[in-house]
């Protein structure tokens, strides 16, 4: 159990928002015998994390996590025109219309994150969701505009 009940909002806000825990939280919980210093734990974190990043993203690859924890991938998913696409709010804006996103730049398909985590052992696994960081989500954007741009380069739905 983790010991500390920190918001990242401001208190006025924070029945809007749900509980998180960030790899600074979890430090609190680490064991006190094999106690190293916060900042070098935190450091092995980003780098482990930055490298399983640039594995799926960059490598096409499928990661799976030992003790059952389940595999991470991207999953390329094709658009589904039967129902209403994506507003594209800033082309809306400026040209005072609806825009849609129409993902001509990847054929019609977008991708996203897929943690896989139904192997897992874990109680209440639906309760634990994956979200992208800021900077890889830019780091996926540019590399399917990469891969769309050159035919050479193998594409996400190889992992199938």
């Amino acid at each position: 159990m983790i010991k500390t009940k920190k918001y990242r909002v401001s208190s006025k806000r924070k029945s809007l928002y749900k509980l998180t825990y960030t790899i600074y939280d979890f430090y609190q919980n680490y064991d006190e015998k094999n106690k190293i210093p916060k900042e070098k734990y935190i450091a092995v974190l980003k780098d482990f994390f930055a490298t399983v990043a640039k594995k799926v993203i960059i490598d096409r690859k499928q990661v799976e996590f030992p003790h059952a924890l389940g595999t991470h991938r991207i999953q390329k998913v094709k658009q589904n025109m039967s129902k209403t696409p994506r507003i594209d709010f800033n082309k809306s804006k400026i040209y005072g219309t609806r825009i849609y996103h129409l993902n001509n730049h990847s054929s019609g398909f977008y991708f996203k994150w897929r943690w896989n985590k139904y192997p897992s052992v874990v109680k209440n696994k639906k309760m634990y969701i994956f979200e992208l960081t800021k900077k890889n989500a830019l780091l996926l954007a540019k590399e399917i505009f990469r891969c769309n741009s050159d035919p050479y380069i193998k594409d996400y739905d190889a992992l199938r």
